[in-house]
């Protein structure tokens, strides 16, 4: 649904085309919130706000399947990735879903047959290498004899690999903890609300010198007790990380390590086709600071036109007749964070076309571009598109992948932009109760604006 950055670049050419229409829209969102208390939702370390009430999308019961919503697929959410560690939480399921991530665990398991092959394999190359060397002038043995290291190397970590990969004993039927070499796969189905919990990640060095898949189990341990099962309603009180229907405790100094990344949906029910995708990742100190300073992605230059060619001429050709409007970039602030950006496009009616018809009317994105280093300043990005339902008329084959959408229409383009702002200004970082205080648990969320402040 949401396109990559390099295809609004590509779609940003038409601009040159077709004019940006006046906003008649206005920043000042007084009439979108009308006294009514927004819920809010904690993703990653921050709380955000949106009407009433609030679904956070979850993953497919498919291994790596990313994250949507029922009925609404197909919106380019990937999932989250914490201290190294991969982590789904699937839509609700049974024993069926857990296997389907237990059978994905069981091929990496090698058996006796496959390690008799490897080895036999590494030992007739080794053996081949070493003839060829033995008949190879001097000057060229050293060569040779840096190839048959490595594949002896190689042999070693086979061996070492089949000898300590396998499952680990856990403490339910409904979960399974194995090692593979030196990483783990975890899962487990929740009992209370039917989801797949699954873990994968790399073993620390202490773990991997454990010559045995039970070192595996030690991670499926440490996962349940740093892991809890949440409502999206519910707001943690002490220090940690939201995940999109858990969180996860995190000692107060918690460094994110490099590529840890947050990428999950969310939307009001109220308004069930404006999808967001709340981004997070670190900030890159080869980007610039301020947001405003990137390229203008509803501004195209001579040389851009130059530089188009082939399939990326015929690209912006095709999309010029899809844009009605650009809107932006406008500078806004975020999350307590200054110099960032607003930018958007409307199409026209029939919205922007993907294979199966009609998928988005328009789009927004806000960015603050965070600072190296700083856990309270990532960077950030949220999009938000106005889903439509899927063409009425599909092609031969085509099965829908937006059949919850049926029959519904977003709002306006306008109304769209003042919830989308107002949105945007309410991201902040989660208050956290202060150090060495004896506070766990979470707050649930309601109407109360009491309850709402304190969640904060």
């Amino acid at each position: 649904m949401f396109k990559s950055n390099k295809a609004w670049q590509t779609l940003a050419v038409v601009a040159v085309f077709v004019l940006s229409l006046p906003m008649t829209a206005c920043s000042q969102s007084s009439s979108v919130r009308s006294g009514e208390q927004w819920q809010p939702v904690c993703l990653d370390r921050f709380v955000i706000e949106v009407p009433p009430s609030v679904e956070v999308g979850a993953s497919n019961v498919v291994y790596q399947g990313g994250y949507n919503f029922p009925g609404v697929k197909s919106i380019g959410a990937t999932g989250i990735k914490w201290n190294g560690v991969t982590l789904d939480e699937t839509h609700a399921t049974n024993e069926q879903g857990l296997e389907i991530f237990h059978t994905v665990a069981i091929r990496r398991v090698g058996d006796s047959e496959s390690l008799e092959k490897a080895i036999k394999s590494y030992e007739e190359r080794i053996r081949s290498l070493t003839e060829s060397r033995d008949r190879e002038k001097p000057e060229g043995r050293s060569f040779i004899q840096d190839v048959i290291d490595g594949k002896k190397r190689d042999l070693a970590g086979t061996l070492h690999s089949y000898k300590v990969s396998g499952f680990a004993s856990v403490d339910t039927s409904d979960a399974f903890a194995m090692r593979d070499d030196d990483g783990y796969k975890i899962g487990y189905l929740d009992p209370t609300d039917h989801r797949v919990r699954y873990f994968e990640g790399q073993l620390s060095p202490s773990e991997a010198a454990i010559e045995s898949p039970e070192a595996a189990a030690q991670e499926y341990e440490r996962f349940r007790r740093i892991y809890h099962r949440r409502e999206v309603i519910d707001i943690p009180t002490g220090p940690g990380y939201c995940t999109a229907h858990g969180f996860i405790d995190e000692p107060a100094d918690y460094k994110p390590q490099e590529g840890d990344a947050l990428n999950l949906p969310f939307r009001s029910l109220k308004y069930p086709n404006l999808v967001f995708i709340l981004i997070v990742d670190s900030a890159n100190p080869n980007r610039p600071r301020n947001a405003m300073e990137q390229e203008n992605p509803n501004v195209v230059t001579t040389k851009d036109l130059q530089n188009l060619k082939g399939m990326a001429a015929a690209g912006a050709l095709a999309a010029l007749g899809q844009i009605k409007r650009t809107y932006g970039p406008k500078r806004i602030e975020m999350a307590g964070q200054s110099g960032g950006r607003l930018y958007g496009r409307e199409y026209h009616n029939k919205g922007y076309l993907e294979e199966n018809g009609p998928a988005t009317a328009y789009e927004f994105e806000a960015e603050v571009m965070g600072v190296p280093g700083q856990t309270d300043r990532p960077h950030i990005k949220l999009q938000m598109g106005a889903a439509l339902a899927d063409a009425p008329d599909l092609r031969k084959g085509q099965e829908p992948i937006r059949p919850a959408l049926k029959g519904q229409v977003p709002p306006s383009f306008e109304e769209g932009l003042k919830i989308f702002e107002e949105v945007v200004k309410s991201v902040r970082l989660r208050l956290v109760a202060q150090a060495g205080a004896d506070v766990k648990g979470v707050i649930k969320a309601s109407n109360d604006p009491a309850v709402g402040t304190s969640a904060q």
